[in-house]
């Protein structure tokens, strides 16, 4: 399953998502979209959202950074072994009035994200703090005219999962010898 990272925010700023990413601090990714299934292969890609038509490059991380992989599952891939969707969490950012501030209820599964939950998950997301978090999705609200953005948050790992309870976690199938 492609999983693709701007490199840019709209303000034109790098994001680092995909050096985070690397480097293990991005533990997660937020999609708003729910095709997305625990045990997928991740296919990780880098695009530049300035340029149209560009393509995507692939890129992959240190196996210690991800819970389960798998053999490739693309013919002709530039990796032998892809990680695989650990969990999922629905999220939902509802924003009281993007036009005039950043003001928002925000959870993930059942948990209501307080400031200082948001902090630990904008870390784990590779933002610099909460506030950027918060101020990229406000502008993806006010691009597409809505209050709502919901979607999954998707895992390479376990130990980044909010509401346990809630989440829909990748279970291997054990194989009989």
């Amino acid at each position: 399953m492609d999983l693709s990272f701007n490199q840019f925010f709209p303000n034109e700023d790098q994001t680092l998502f995909k050096e985070y990413t690397q480097q293990g601090a991005k533990k997660h990714s937020f999609r708003m979209s729910y095709k997305r299934k625990p045990g997928q292969p991740i296919q990780f890609q880098q695009t530049n959202n300035f340029a149209i038509g560009q393509p995507k490059t692939p890129f992959t991380i240190q196996h210690k950074f991800a819970e389960f992989w798998t053999k490739s599952p693309v013919k002709d891939s530039p990796f032998d072994k892809y990680p695989l969707i650990a969990a999922i969490e629905s999220f939902a950012i509802r924003f009281v009035d993007p036009r005039k501030n950043l003001e928002a209820h925000f959870r993930i599964g059942e948990l209501i994200i307080n400031e200082d939950i948001l902090e630990a998950v904008a870390l784990s997301d590779g933002f610099r703090n909460g506030p950027d978090l918060l101020a990229y999705f406000w502008r993806v609200a006010i691009q597409r005219k809505v209050k709502l953005l919901e979607g999954q948050l998707v895992h390479w790992n376990t130990h980044t999962v909010y509401d346990e309870k809630r989440a829909a976690i990748y279970k291997p199938s054990k194989l009989k010898s």
